[in-house]
């Protein structure tokens, strides 16, 4: 019995930690222009997904959204889905993290109405989610907020 225990301890010591999925926010106001910056730092589980959540809430509207991703082993696979949702599960990004090509970065502003239409957060966290990215993929979203 003690063998048995003492393998399962080995088996279990060399398996190391689970690849868990993360999203890392870095808040940065910047008063001057009466403006926060939000980065989401993510890596993806075995099943393509991550999440986060800030730790400040934001009031204003989103004045810009930008994804960009890894290459090489860490590159996340084509069409990968990002959504940046107040408490509500809105998509305050306004659908500007769908199905992003990994060949290309994506941008867009509060005047950008070919690729999405940004929305409000109102007193609320933002979470990010990351869909569709495979097993390795990483990459960062920043989003801008006008704060009022």
């Amino acid at each position: 019995m003690k063998r048995i225990l003492l393998a399962l301890g080995v088996l279990v010591c060399m398996a190391g930690p689970a690849h868990a999925a993360t999203a890392t926010a870095t808040e940065t106001a910047y008063p001057l222009l009466g403006i926060w910056e939000v980065a989401f730092e993510w890596m993806a589980t075995p099943g393509g997904v991550a999440a986060g959540t800030t730790t400040l809430s934001y009031t204003g509207k989103i004045a810009a959204f930008y994804a960009d991703h890894k290459i090489g082993a860490s590159a996340p696979a084509s069409k990968y889905d990002v959504a940046v949702r107040d408490t509500r599960g809105v998509d305050v990004a306004g659908g500007m993290g769908m199905d992003l090509d990994v060949g290309k970065f994506t941008t867009a502003s509060d005047g950008d109405v070919s690729i999405g239409v940004p929305g409000f957060a109102l007193g609320t966290p933002l979470s990010l989610e990351v869909d569709n990215a495979g097993a390795s993929g990483a990459g960062t979203v920043f989003i801008w907020v006008y704060q009022r």
